[in-house]
């Protein structure tokens, strides 16, 4: 098990073995149609204001293990990306991290699976989050496309607690502010 101290690291500006590593992460963990562009990702932690953050995990040995990029949508703090090295998965870090990151939030958690169904690994990242106090939301989301060319992405939304949480007022806020999409897109 892992210990809780520092797995999290914010991050404004990565070096070059910080950039090397998640860079590698990031690409072998998520397909082209589920990836905001990593250039985007950098300038957004850099600038500190546009609503993205960027989180680096450390394993015990000091290494980048994992990310996790998150925005602050008022009602809900939404994870748009986590994700931990192949090399390290399985022995505990991933729910380590999961449950750090969820006890400094003061509010619900929300983010993205793969519905149900899809695929044997959609299932396993989904009893995952529930192990973590996610919970599936019922309701038919769509990810706008990151970019043109992409197809959008049908997916499930899954919230630590989604006791008076809207759904419908959840999703226009992410694809208003995280996607860029909709009447007063910020992205």
């Amino acid at each position: 098990m892992h210990m809780k101290n520092n797995l999290l690291c914010p991050v404004r500006k990565c070096d070059g073995l910080q950039l090397a590593s998640l860079s590698e992460i990031y690409f072998n963990s998520f397909p082209e149609e589920e990836r905001r562009p990593l250039d985007d990702i950098l300038c957004r932690a850099a600038a500190g204001d546009k609503g993205l953050n960027l989180m680096l995990i450390h394993a015990s040995d000091g290494n980048v293990s994992g990310m996790l990029t998150y925005w602050d949508l008022g009602d809900v703090i939404y994870i748009e990306h986590f994700a931990i090295d192949s090399s390290c998965r399985g022995d505990g870090l991933g729910g380590c991290v999961l449950d750090e990151f969820v006890a400094r939030c003061s509010k619900p958690v929300l983010l993205e699976v793969e519905p149900a169904g899809s695929n044997s690994m959609a299932d396993r990242r989904i009893a995952f989050y529930r192990r973590h106090g996610f919970e599936c939301m019922d309701y038919p989301y769509v990810q706008p496309p990151y970019s043109p060319g992409l197809p959008p992405v049908g997916l499930t939304l899954m919230c630590t607690s989604c006791d008076g949480i809207d759904p419908g007022a959840v999703s226009a806020a992410l694809h208003r502010i995280v996607y860029g999409v909709g009447s007063d897109a910020k992205a």
